[in-house]
């Protein structure tokens, strides 16, 4: 999770260096929506946006995780992130499920004040020790047969 945060912290400077990602008038209306009264400013805001990234990619490996007490297959275990997230988006448009059962489409950029943050970064929590009780049970069950 820090290693994510660190991570798109290095790249996003780097490119801020040569590149400016957000323009001065954008910069403008993002801190004067952002305010202390009703919102985040603009370090915190950025805080947020890749801690919420760094918490969803914890929870696609905790998955792989989960899996790899099931599965022994190497390449089958290291792309089942990736099968996972599009089976995800799949079954969501086939049965049609609401928006919060819509994991993969909450990301930073959903982040518009400091109690959206906790939601997004609660509910991948949630979902993230969920899928770690699981591999406990298997990895307890594993062991108790052998």
């Amino acid at each position: 999770m820090i290693s994510i945060f660190l991570g798109m912290a290095v790249v996003y400077g780097v490119l801020a260096l040569k590149i400016p990602w957000i323009k001065k008038e954008e910069l403008e209306t993002l801190t004067g929506s952002l305010s202390y009264g009703n919102g985040l400013v603009l370090p915190f805001y950025l805080a947020a946006r890749f801690g919420v990234e760094a918490v969803k990619y914890a929870f696609m490996a905790v998955f792989a995780l989960m899996i790899s007490g099931k599965i022994k297959n190497l390449f089958v275990l290291v792309s089942t992130p990736a099968l996972f997230y599009y089976a995800s988006q799949l079954v969501a448009e086939a049965l049609q499920l609401p928006g919060q059962m819509r994991w993969y489409q909450l990301h930073g950029g959903s982040i518009r004040n400091f109690k959206d943050f906790f939601v997004i970064a609660g509910y991948f929590l949630i979902l993230t020790g969920m899928e770690g009780v699981i591999f406990v049970r298997v990895v307890k069950r594993r062991a108790q047969n052998g």
